[in-house]
């Protein structure tokens, strides 16, 4: 069992580690191809810091095909991540800083939020995820990826770079860290399955905590946009996250194999995730975050951790 636990906590960080290498080669090239500050946010760092989930439900969805109970630890992993982000991540955030953003951005990439955890709900109802749906998830990220390429300026005009033949290289460290986030999405999916059936619980409990973990390139990327006064990019990254994790890292897990839903993430984690978002979206509609509603969103987590360890 310690030796199980050992192996997640190293998963989670090589996780964390490589989805930072990835991120920060590709910002690189990005802004090269002088890519705009929102896109990038909403695509290219979104993506980045979204690789561990997607490893982890890619992974989970190989295990279940194996025969494995993985479901529960790729399920676990999109609620948990998800919320952590919306709450714990933006509270966090704001707490150090002030969000700026248009109104307008809000209402669309708020309404894609929603509307992503209301289609798993709906995918969710018959407590299965199947391939088929998984794949729908996935078309349906990727038609929001072309809408918000033909809405935004996706090109900035910048000085010309010098630095082209460091791309090449940034690519090679883009592989690195996939590889890495490969390697440990297996050691997450495989001891978290044993590490659950030792103790007997739900791989589900093991997948939230997990989800946690797999959040902290979303804490690291929006802070240091904070720290640098990328208003726009720290909630772009966030938002986007949420937009890529439960449709597109869910969607990639879910092609592989399917999922099997416990009835207690219909009930409880999904309308916990959909609440914490209307309330998150409430509190930065208005341009701003208040220490006090970043506080809120804090404990607001909080609490579901609370519900999932002594309620459920």
């Amino acid at each position: 069992m310690n030796l199980a636990l050992f192996f997640i906590i190293i998963g989670v960080l090589g996780l964390w580690w490589g989805s930072e290498i990835v991120v920060n080669a590709a910002q690189r090239i990005a802004h090269r191809l002088k890519i705009s500050q929102l896109i990038i946010g909403l695509t290219v760092i979104a993506i980045g810091t979204s690789i561990p989930e997607i490893a982890t439900n890619i992974a989970s969805g190989i295990s279940v095909s194996q025969g494995n109970p993985a479901s529960g630890i790729a399920i676990g992993n999109i609620i948990g991540s998800s919320l952590a982000n919306i709450t714990l991540i933006l509270g966090i955030c704001g707490l150090f800083g002030i969000f700026y953003y248009k109104k307008i951005k809000m209402m669309r990439d708020g309404t894609v939020i929603l509307g992503s955890i209301i289609i798993i709900f709906i995918v969710a109802l018959d407590l299965v995820i199947t391939k088929q749906e998984g794949i729908i998830l996935m078309l349906v990220y990727l038609g929001y990826l072309l809408y918000m390429c033909m809405q935004e300026k996706v090109f900035i005009k910048t000085a010309n770079s010098k630095n082209h033949h460091h791309t090449l290289f940034d690519i090679f460290i883009s592989m690195l860290g996939i590889g890495i986030v490969i390697v440990s999405s297996y050691f997450v999916v495989n001891y978290g399955v044993n590490f659950a059936e030792s103790l007997g619980i739900k791989t589900t409990l093991i997948g939230l905590f997990v989800g946690l973990g797999t959040s902290l390139p979303e804490l690291t990327i929006s802070l240091k946009a904070l720290h640098s006064k990328a208003h726009g990019l720290s909630l772009g990254n966030l938002l986007g996250s949420n937009i890529t994790t439960p449709l597109f890292s869910l969607g990639a897990g879910a092609s592989v194999a399917g999922f099997v839903v416990l009835p207690q993430t219909l009930l409880v984690d999904i309308p916990f995730l959909l609440f914490g978002t209307l309330m998150a979206l409430m509190f930065v509609f208005n341009k701003r975050l208040t220490k006090q509603e970043a506080a809120v969103l804090i404990l607001f987590y909080c609490f579901f951790m609370y519900t999932q360890f002594f309620l459920f």
